[in-house]
């Protein structure tokens, strides 16, 4: 009933039920161990038969390894009992939630073929058949998609054992009815169909049922998504033993995916799985053996293999402990089945969830560049989230986890900062506002604000990061709801600002300085270059995950360098401005010196220039946490 690779000290849970023979893994509780127990040492075919129904009833692995038979790619029917580590991904977050008596709510990102559509099926029916008045719908993209998963579970019906198998009225038209004409039986079902083509039939979709199972396979490519989950969502009661999982690989950038993705478990109700093919290198064999999944035989001699990796590889191999064998099942399938393509590779068979979600169109940045910062991003963690706040005596950052600002490196007494600012009107629906602190001695973005806040609200945080920075000088953004930006940034008395000089087209006197930085269709193109010069050159440090995860998404549409759909690229323009900002930090301090009248001297806050209030400020995580705050 299980295997050498199943047992193990401890269950995947980390509980230890007691038992006087080996358990697998998969036994969490004292009453499985026990059932697990009576089953292997019963001395009659009816005691081990009771011990397993039992078991297998409460223990979906159990009924997973034991019962189940699935049709490998070798065209044999063999039990579906040595899972590969996606698999076991999957069980262990649905565990987590179903033993500890949570409603089960989880949605995988995967790549093709990882046998996740195959596994969850065999939870769909282990959920349904094993329980009274129990109904789940399995959704799938496609038709014929569709058939072959009702075939799937119809196999599995069919071998389970006879005692154990549940009578059924109907096994046809992709439906299974575990009832008997006349009653009797289980009262439950699942149902297998098409996802709705149209917004009628996507919102009606288990509205007015209830459901206590809902498998959406490869959602990322239904239509309507929006009015087909909410519908369905509608019929799912939030109790224990009720399951949902969905699955899908990616879609493309601003998809439904991405987004459901990108938002966070507390907001979806829902814990990702994310799933890479580098987890299935093999695949088990009916004789019991374990062929190449995705790993392919190399070509040549390994040690002349090496010689023929490339950089880009070379970094992939450092960074996800890839195989040479790895590496060249790679290069076939993009060569076989990718056209030649590594953007649409990285989509179907993604190494990151950033790597999934690829932009329409050619990507402004490359993926070289990308992997690098994607790289620093999963290494440096804020040291600090929360928002800017002060005192009549200091400006301090006040901790909360869920603030728009985060701060990865401290200002230092003596180094020069800019910061970007691109603001939004706040609009639920809109753009959001970006601000990026950029410290010119280090070329590192250390400080970023990110959030749908208005002007008044957005601001205050600039001048206050402008402040905290060493009195750095600020580059807004003056188009449209800029310009309101600028002024607030005004009547908050800030004196550093971006200044540019405009011809004024009142009085046709000539050239006039103004506040703020204009986007237009001349000078955003030079903006995107500096941006992109500097992030391929690898110039500037950037830890930021949001950062990357714009740039993943911005990309050439129709001629045009621009967000993909449903994306966003504040990020990204902020960052822009304050390296515009520092190309021409030199060009600035000259003017300002001239146009004030005296020196602004780096590393003092203006605004706390008078009396003894000047060495108050906050300088290190100390400070910022000390006891009073």
């Amino acid at each position: 009933m299980t295997t050498a690779h199943d047992v193990e000290k401890g269950s995947i849970l980390g509980t230890f039920p007691e038992a006087e023979i080996d358990l697998p893994k998969y036994i969490v509780t004292q009453q499985e161990a026990d059932l697990y127990q009576a089953a292997i040492q019963a001395e009659h075919s009816d005691d081990r038969m009771h011990a397993m129904v039992g078991l297998g009833k409460i223990c979906p692995a159990f009924y997973i390894h034991a019962f189940i038979k699935i049709r490998d790619e070798d065209k044999n029917l063999q039990p579906l009992n040595r899972w590969n580590e996606g698999q076991w991904e999957i069980y262990n977050s649905i565990a987590r939630s179903y033993y500890n008596q949570k409603p089960v709510r989880i949605v995988i990102l995967k790549p093709r073929q990882i046998g996740s559509t195959t596994f969850l099926g065999a939870m769909d029916y282990w959920a349904t058949a094993t329980r009274f008045r129990s109904n789940g719908v399995l959704l799938a993209h496609e038709d014929q998609i569709t058939k072959r998963i009702f075939r799937i579970l119809r196999r599995y019906h069919e071998n389970i054992p006879e005692w154990l198998r549940p009578a059924a009225s109907n096994t046809s038209r992709q439906e299974l009815v575990f009832d008997q004409k006349g009653g009797g039986g289980l009262d439950s079902s699942i149902f297998i169909d098409t996802a709705g083509r149209s917004k009628e039939v996507a919102s009606k979709v288990g509205r007015g049922d209830t459901l206590h199972l809902e498998h959406l396979s490869e959602f990322d490519h239904y239509a309507h998504q929006d009015e087909l989950l909410l519908s369905m969502q509608q019929g799912l009661p939030d109790v224990a033993d009720s399951f949902a999982w969905f699955e899908s690989t990616a879609n493309g950038a601003g998809g439904f995916m991405d987004k459901f993705w990108q938002d966070s478990p507390e907001n979806t109700g829902f814990e990702r799985v994310f799933l890479s093919w580098r987890h299935v290198p093999w695949r088990p064999t009916s004789d019991g053996e374990w062929a190449r999944k995705y790993s392919r035989e190399l070509p040549i001699p390994a040690d002349m293999y090496r010689k023929t990796i490339t950089s880009d590889e070379y970094e992939l191999i450092k960074e996800h402990s890839l195989t040479l064998n790895q590496v060249e099942w790679r290069r076939h399938t993009i060569k076989t089945k990718c056209v030649n393509d590594e953007d649409f590779f990285r989509q179907e068979y993604p190494l990151t969830p950033l790597e999934a979600f690829i932009g329409s169109g050619e990507s402004v940045f490359s993926q070289p560049a990308l992997r690098h910062y994607e790289r620093l991003s999963n290494q440096v963690e804020p040291a600090f989230v929360g928002w800017m706040k002060e005192t009549p005596t200091k400006i301090f950052a006040s901790p909360d986890s869920k603030g728009p600002v985060k701060i990865y490196e401290y200002p230092k007494p003596g180094n020069e900062y800019v910061i970007g600012y691109d603001p939004a009107a706040g609009y639920e629906s809109g753009d959001l506002a970006a601000i990026s602190v950029f410290c010119r001695d280090s070329r590192t973005f250390v400080a970023h604000y990110y959030a749908k806040h208005d002007v008044p609200l957005s601001s205050e945080q600039a001048v206050l990061l402008g402040q905290y920075y060493n009195e750095a000088l600020i580059v807004p953004d003056c188009t449209g709801i800029g310009m309101a930006a600028v002024w607030a940034l005004k009547r908050h008395g800030y004196r550093r600002l971006y200044v540019r000089r405009d011809i004024d087209r009142r009085s046709g006197a000539g050239r006039k300085d103004r506040w703020g930085y204009v986007i237009t269709s001349t000078t955003r193109p030079i903006l995107i270059s500096d941006l992109r010069n500097a992030v391929e050159n690898k110039e500037v440090v950037i830890y930021d995950k949001d950062f990357v995860f714009e740039a993943r998404r911005f990309a050439v549409v129709n001629g045009k360098e621009q967000a993909s759909k449903n994306s966003h690229d504040d990020l990204l323009f902020s960052a822009a401005l304050a390296l515009r900002g520092h190309a021409e930090h030199g060009r600035y301090m000259k003017r300002a010196e001239s146009e004030l009248g005296k020196h602004l001297e780096t590393g003092l806050n203006m605004r706390l220039m008078s009396g003894d209030l000047a060495n108050s400020r906050p300088l290190d995580a100390g400070d910022i946490l000390g006891d009073q705050w």
